[in-house]
């Protein structure tokens, strides 16, 4: 597996979108909620700041710019701190976090439709849920959730 580093969650995405089997993105996925573990103990400054504004749950910032107000850097400075640490921009980690949310969710929620996934993730429609599912997974929703509880 990868090394809980810098780069981890560029290398997550390359893992999803390269693995051939469901159970490999799945190991993929749960390895990210070790890596977020590492987060809380992080030095404090302003990307434990803007994770922290993301994870916190409702109303995650919508927008680098929504996030680089907040945090009180400029966009620039955001996207740096994020790439160093990330190995990803902050608006790839936003959408990242968007997608693991809703697949969380239909994990836990097999009755529900994708219009209602979609919609209580900030999905523009069904279809725009499908398309980061494919981005990042390269997966339907329902592609990624067979093998689930097996």
């Amino acid at each position: 597996m990868v090394a809980l580093g810098s780069g981890f969650v560029s290398n997550a995405i390359d893992l999803l979108r390269s693995a051939e089997r469901h159970e490999a993105r799945h190991l993929v996925l749960a390895s990210l909620a070790r890596w977020r573990e590492k987060l809380r103990t992080s030095p404090p400054g302003h990307f434990r700041r803007a994770i922290h504004l993301i994870h916190r749950g409702s109303p995650v910032p919508r927008s680098v710019r929504d996030l680089s107000l907040a945090v009180g850097v400029s966009e620039r400075q955001l996207q740096r701190i994020f790439r160093d640490r990330t190995g990803v921009t902050p608006k790839v980690y936003l959408r990242f976090f968007r997608f693991e949310r809703a697949f969380l969710f239909m994990q836990g929620n097999f009755w529900a439709s994708l219009a209602t996934t979609a919609f209580l993730h900030d999905y523009t429609d069904a279809a725009h849920l499908i398309r980061e599912f494919h981005a990042f997974a390269r997966s339907t929703p329902q592609g990624l959730l067979r093998g689930v509880g097996n």
